[in-house]
C-alpha cells in the first residue's frame, strides 16, 4: 500500500482503493433452530422453509437434498433443483422432516444440502423425536 492510507494503491497523485469483489455463489439460511417431531402426532413431521440467495453475479441451477441423521426419520425436498438468473436472485424451498408414529425417541439432526459445479454446502439442524402429550 502507498498513498495518503493503508487502503490506498498506487502513487498517491493516482491512488486507487481496493474494493472486495463478491465472488458468485449461492447462500443458504434455515431459520429453524430446531427440530422436533412428536410420536403423538398423528403424522409426525415437521417443514423447514430455506431461502436461497445468487450472490456475485451467481447464474445456473443449484442441486438441492436433505438427508436425516435420526433413527426412523427422513426429511425430502419439495424441489430438488433452484435456477437462477439475473432477474431471478432468490428462491425458498421446502424440506420436510418426518418420522412414523412407531419410530423411538431420539436425537439427530437433519442436513441440508446444496451443490452446483463442484461446490457443496450444508447447513445442519439438530431434530429430536419424543413422545409428549396423551395419545
Amino acid at each position: 500500500p502507498k498513498g495518503p492510507s493503508s487502503s490506498c494503491f498506487g502513487p498517491s497523485s493516482q491512488c486507487t482503493a481496493a474494493v472486495p469483489i463478491e465472488l458468485p455463489e449461492v447462500k443458504v439460511l434455515c431459520p429453524t433452530e430446531k427440530i422436533v417431531l412428536n410420536l403423538r402426532d398423528k403424522t409426525p413431521q415437521a417443514s423447514i422453509v430455506c431461502s436461497f440467495e445468487a450472490i456475485g453475479d451467481f447464474e445456473g441451477t443449484v442441486n438441492l437434498a436433505c438427508a436425516s441423521k435420526t433413527a426412523n426419520a427422513d426429511c425430502n425436498a419439495d424441489q430438488t433443483l433452484l435456477s437462477f438468473s439475473p432477474e431471478n436472485l432468490q428462491e425458498n424451498a421446502t424440506f420436510v422432516a418426518q418420522t412414523t408414529i412407531n419410530a423411538f425417541e431420539g436425537k439427530g439432526e437433519v442436513i441440508i444440502r446444496l451443490s452446483y459445479g463442484s461446490v457443496v454446502k450444508t447447513q445442519t439442524i439438530p431434530m429430536e423425536v419424543v413422545e409428549l402429550g396423551e395419545q
